[in-house]
């Protein structure tokens, strides 16, 4: 079953964005990949992993460069609290910034609606980013 979820996934995004191209491409991508996040959500045993209780919020800011870091990160918030910190881009290598606020927004609402999922660990792939069009 498992071995399915991928190709079906990989079909969905394909097929979501195959029309013709606007100038909404951005939010066709971002749609494609919740909906293949979604569906791996719904193939997956959700009694492994329980949705987490409580508010949970995002929160994006500007690195201060105190660090070495220029740019933008953010932090997912549960009732109040810092949950997860992340004040560069996941899933590349070296410690990088956000090259805009939206780039933050957008990979910190991906990562905010997998939790709100239940996908524990939340995590963001090279694939993931590609898709939200981010700048590495």
């Amino acid at each position: 079953m498992r071995t399915l979820l991928i190709p079906v996934s990989l079909s969905l995004f394909l097929l979501s964005c195959s029309g013709p191209k606007t100038e909404n491409t951005e939010d066709c991508a971002t749609d494609s990949l919740q909906a293949a996040t979604l569906a791996a959500v719904q193939e997956r045993d959700t009694t492994a992993t329980p949705v987490p209780e409580g508010s949970f919020s995002l929160q994006v800011y500007e690195n201060q460069g105190s660090d070495g870091l220029s740019g933008f990160g953010y932090d997912i918030l549960k009732d109040g609290q810092a949950m997860i910190h992340q004040p560069h881009i996941p899933a590349i290598s070296g410690m990088k910034g956000f090259a805009t606020r939206e780039d933050a927004e957008k990979a910190g609402g991906l990562m905010l609606m997998k939790i709100q999922k239940g996908i524990m660990p939340p995590t963001l792939s090279i694939r993931e980013m590609d898709s939200l069009h981010i700048v590495q």
